[in-house]
């Protein structure tokens, strides 16, 4: 492939005069600032709208291109999950999903449902979500559910951990979990 085809340029043709090529450069000169005054406006939208959580401008995204955390949301239950001692992959892409968390020894993948993932104020899941769920379920993988209305009513990392101790399918529950859960349960009596 050409250099010049790779940075965007098109040689001239060979009907075509210098004039012409003139014009048609300043043309895609002009198009391309236009492009980018538009870019750089649907940014000040985003950063108005998201402030420190929006996407920069300089990040372009592809259709196959995704973050491996997704949200805040899902960098919190990862970080307190990993920190409890379990592995897991972030981002991993399986069929037309990227999943969330999966933990590969028990097949599990671990989903957070933020708050766009629910009808508005309630806590019915949308019909795309328990579609994506269900086709998840349906390609073998054990599913695990984290909703962001339990989460945001937890208020400590080990009322959090004690949730997803209880919440976690029993195969994926470490030992360490379990055993905190019980140290309080006995502290408690």
């Amino acid at each position: 492939m050409c250099h010049f085809a790779l940075i965007g340029l098109q040689l001239r043709n060979d009907d075509e005069s210098v004039e012409e090529e003139r014009e048609r450069l300043r043309e895609e000169k002009r198009l391309a600032k236009e492009k980018r005054r538009k870019e750089v406006n649907k940014y000040r939208k985003r950063l108005k709208k998201y402030g420190e959580e929006a996407r920069p401008l300089a990040v372009k995204k592809t259709k196959t291109e995704r973050l491996p955390i997704s949200c805040p949301f899902h960098r919190e239950v990862s970080e307190l999950l990993s920190a409890a001692g379990l592995h897991l992959m972030n981002g991993l892409k399986a069929g037309p999903f990227n999943l969330d968390m999966f933990h590969g020894p028990t097949n599990t993948v671990i989903e957070v449902c933020p708050e766009w993932q629910f009808y508005a104020n309630t806590t019915h899941l949308t019909s795309r979500s328990r579609v994506r769920h269900m086709l998840i379920r349906k390609m073998g993988f054990n599913l695990a559910l984290v909703p962001f209305q339990t989460w945001e009513s937890l208020s400590t990392a080990d009322d959090r951990l004690s949730w997803l101790s209880r919440h976690l399918p029993r195969h994926l529950r470490l030992p360490e979990l379990i055993q905190e859960r019980d140290t309080r349960r006995e502290a408690a009596c």
